[in-house]
């Protein structure tokens, strides 16, 4: 008689464990898709972002050189639409194809991006991360690599991208993370 109530004892048992792990289950699914969500809402703002200081820039430049038509006609012609690549925390193995989708985008709305600043600002909107701690303090002060895209994003080659200089990138990136905490 024993053996048949540790039997069914062990049967309740999994039968509640199954049921805790369904539950746990529908729970994962259901953050996973407010993760999906979230996500594509983050990069919706930042192409916002992206947007607004594409015109902060036209309407400095318009300021500067006296004539304010020159960001309305820019409007005017519609550029294809492209996709924001995903963000980017810095991981070394994905530096090169992030600066590639950002370069396709530059490519797609060459109006849009016509500025270095606006690529930089576009490029700074989809970090995350070690890689926005950078790219904050390389904003911020205004260093020498946000005078050029190129500039910028030989920086960021140098720094992040595990093919661009070995252990002496990732000592450089470590260093920096060191610096800042």
């Amino acid at each position: 008689m024993t053996e048949r109530t540790d039997e069914t004892s062990d049967s309740a048992g999994s039968d509640h464990l199954r049921a805790a792990l369904y539950q746990q289950g529908v729970l994962l699914g259901s953050k996973a898709a407010q993760l999906n969500a979230a996500r594509r809402e983050v990069e919706g703002l930042n192409a916002q972002v992206a947007d607004l200081m594409l015109q902060v820039t036209e309407l400095r430049q318009a300021v500067g050189s006296g004539g304010l038509s020159s960001p309305a006609t820019h409007r005017n012609f519609s550029e294809p639409n492209a996709n924001s690549p995903p963000l980017y925390n810095g991981d070394p193995n994905s530096c090169r194809s992030l600066l590639a989708q950002c370069a396709l985008v530059f490519s797609l709305q060459a109006r849009r991006y016509a500025t270095e600043e606006a690529r930089i600002a576009f490029v700074l909107t989809l970090l995350t991360g070690r890689a926005r701690e950078w790219g904050v303090v390389v904003w911020e002060n205004q260093a020498p690599c946000c005078r050029s895209f190129r500039a910028f994003r030989e920086e960021m080659t140098a720094l992040f991208d595990r093919s661009a200089r070995g252990d002496e990138a990732a000592t450089q990136l470590s260093q920096l993370t060191d610096l800042h905490h």
